[in-house]
């Protein structure tokens, strides 16, 4: 990297950082997210007592010399995780501000942070996230993820990196994952002329066995996986177990933001994730299929069925990706869930957050597809 652009990358991550510690406003949002100085996507959730916390990847919606920032140029802005909150089981939302921004003084997390959840473990709040390397600007996408100890304010206690795609490169080749050549990982034009890198957004959860942490993997250059691994006693050592593929896997080429739930009163495991069909990251983004899917399983290692008799895929949620599941209402049978708007949805709505949408359990396995129901 050269020395402008050094410092150009400095200075972003220098005024982003001055984001952090400012009172929010108390705005609140109604039937959705459409904040009017932030671009949101990506979500993920934790229920604490009757309040739902939501965190999502932002950036402003307009640069420093005050012109818009084309939704699909994010990233080459800092993004900041953005922290919202609802206590009316996510009909309204109140802004709490920013909680998380790229750390400079960290090497795997230096040029960025992306997706990751919060998960109460062990009696401790975790967190775990995308830290993204600061390498040089034809290699802008090298992917570790990280795990940190919250307190109940949300603050964080430490930042430990437990899986890195430059550090730990031949052990996660041993355990079965691909990644390209190391001396492309990260490359801005992609893994071998497709879609880049994918070792990010970890979602960690607890389960009878233990602790584990699940994430975007790949498992050849063409076949996105759900990557599984055990978490440490101590949360700072992730032991890695091989790729999972789901049933429909030919489908798609990329695997990404996945959520793992158990419903006890079904006694299954629930695995939402968001799939592209991209095949090059010179594709134009309105030629890439943004779905939205929802899987079962009796164990965690699968094997995931999708959830309707013919597909996986969710249906009525046309233009939204990256979703969350809020809660678990076990009295109505139903999952409540969130998910933003792509960048091609209508303008106004582009990098918003639609309003609340619920999907019915007693359709699993039964109904054809599953559907959005937006109440």
């Amino acid at each position: 990297m050269s020395s402008s652009e050094s410092l150009t990358v400095a200075t972003a991550v220098s005024s982003v950082l001055d984001v952090v510690g400012r009172s929010p406003k108390k705005v609140h949002y109604t039937q959705g997210i459409a904040h009017p100085e932030r671009l949101l996507w990506d979500a993920w959730s934790i229920k604490i007592d009757d309040t739902l916390h939501l965190f999502t990847l932002s950036i402003p919606r307009f640069d420093e010399q005050g012109m818009p920032i084309h939704p699909d140029d994010r990233n080459n802005h800092p993004f900041t995780i953005w922290h919202f909150e609802s206590q009316d089981a996510a009909i309204t939302w109140q802004d709490l501000g920013p909680h998380r921004v790229p750390d400079g003084k960290a090497v795997y997390q230096a040029g960025n942070v992306w997706s990751g959840s919060i998960a109460r473990i062990g009696g401790r709040l975790l967190e775990a996230y995308t830290g993204i390397e600061l390498a040089d600007s034809a290699h802008p996408f090298i992917q570790s993820l990280y795990v940190s100890t919250l307190d109940e304010n949300f603050a964080a206690k430490n930042d430990i990196c437990i899986s890195s795609a430059s550090r730990d490169y031949e052990t996660i080749l041993e355990a079965g994952y691909y990644l390209q050549p190391r001396d492309q990982l990260g490359s801005i034009d992609g893994e071998e002329g497709g879609n880049i890198t994918a070792w990010r957004d970890p979602f960690v959860f607890s389960d009878p066995s233990g602790d584990f942490v699940c994430f975007a993997a790949k498992q050849s250059v063409s076949e996105a996986a759900l990557g599984m691994g055990v978490l440490g006693v101590d949360a700072s050592t992730l032991t890695l177990l091989p790729p999972i593929s789901v049933a429909d896997a030919h489908q798609f080429t990329q695997l990404e933001v996945p959520k793992i739930v158990f419903v006890k009163h079904i006694g299954l495991y629930l695995l939402i994730c968001a799939t592209t069909n991209r095949i090059s990251e010179q594709q134009p983004a309105a030629d890439v299929e943004h779905s939205i899917r929802l899987y079962s399983a009796t164990n965690i290692d699968g094997p995931w069925q999708p959830a309707g008799r013919e597909t996986s895929v969710i249906g009525g949620v046309d233009h939204l990706f990256g979703a969350t599941i809020l809660d678990v209402d076990e009295q109505s049978n139903r999952l409540l869930c969130l998910a933003p708007y792509t960048a091609q949805a209508q303008e106004d709505r582009a990098l918003t957050f639609a309003p609340r949408f619920f999907l019915d359990l007693s359709q699993l396995g039964e109904a054809d597809q599953l559907t959005a129901i937006f109440d």
